[in-house]
């Protein structure tokens, strides 16, 4: 038998923007639990058009490529990026950034959210 866990989400303030090559967005979470003590832990972020070194994000300090999302305008795709549980629990905001030219073309984000997973 497999044990219980409480999985919550806590979402970015400030999404569904284009974010042109070089442009940064910086998104406050909205925490509506506890963080702390989580054993998994990942960062969700609905995309599109998204290439390869495209775009990254940055969470406690640490920075991550946001996987590849080749997507039909209108066409989002979900990502899912994990990240250590001790900076899931003090982060307070999610930077998303798009590569410069000419290594990047740019994105939009439709969604950012942090998930956590804990015994309950």
């Amino acid at each position: 038998e497999r044990p219980d866990v409480l999985r919550e989400q806590h979402f970015a303030r400030g999404v569904v923007k284009r974010l042109a090559p070089g442009d940064t967005a910086e998104l406050p979470l909205v925490k509506r639990g506890e963080t702390a003590g989580a054993r998994r832990a990942w960062v969700r972020l609905v995309v599109e058009r998204v290439a390869e070194n495209d775009g990254w994000i940055e969470i406690g300090g640490r920075r991550f490529e946001i996987p590849a999302a080749f997507t039909p305008a209108n066409g989002p795709a979900i990502r899912e990026i994990p990240i250590d549980p001790d900076l899931a629990a003090a982060a307070e905001s999610i930077t998303v950034g798009a590569s410069p030219m000419p290594h990047g073309n740019g994105f939009l984000l439709g969604m950012a959210s942090l998930v956590v997973e804990r015994e309950p």
